[in-house]
């Protein structure tokens, strides 16, 4: 009894798996394409302001990361195309989060030019941010020096989260 099958039957699957793996390879290239793209124009928007605004999370977002040099290990730009070198001691930490020493630094912002340096950070309504909240725009940068907090204890009483209180 014949099965039904034709004798390329099996080359026939690994072609359709090898057309569809080209066709996946093909989409990642146009998104890594994309996201580098953008990439480019948000250093250059960056660059050309006077001030950088954002919220406390914010401060963590991958186009200012990219801007000031710094890549996330899971950033899937981390082939080796001789703009990386290895993260400094100054942003030690645990967990692949920002200030994990597993995270590499550019030596060249995606526009070509040297990272972005935000050496000022300013923190509004600081009585109202949660610590953790409050270190994300001091440690996403790795260029702050000077850090201001602001904030009038008698418009908005201070956040506490606590258990206890």
């Amino acid at each position: 009894k014949k099965s039904g099958r034709s004798r390329g039957g099996a080359n026939g699957r690994r072609n359709d798996a090898a057309s569809a793996m080209c066709k996946r390879e093909a989409a990642t290239t146009a998104v890594r394409a994309s996201i580098e793209a953008s990439n480019v124009a948000a250093t250059r928007a960056l660059r050309e302001a006077d001030v950088v605004v954002a919220t406390s999370v914010g401060a963590a977002d991958a186009r200012l990361l990219a801007a000031c040099g710094i890549v996330l290990d899971d950033d899937e730009q981390m082939k080796d195309d001789g703009r990386m070198i290895k993260g400094d001691d100054r942003r030690k930490g645990s967990g692949g989060a920002i200030g994990d020493e597993s995270n590499k630094r550019r030596s060249r912002a995606p526009d070509g030019l040297p990272p972005l340096t935000l050496p000022f950070v300013i923190v509004d309504e600081a009585c109202q941010s949660v610590e953790p909240a409050s270190l994300i725009p001091v440690t996403s940068t790795d260029s702050c020096r000077s850090l201001v907090l602001l904030g009038d204890p008698c418009q908005l009483p201070p956040t506490v989260k606590s258990d206890a209180s």
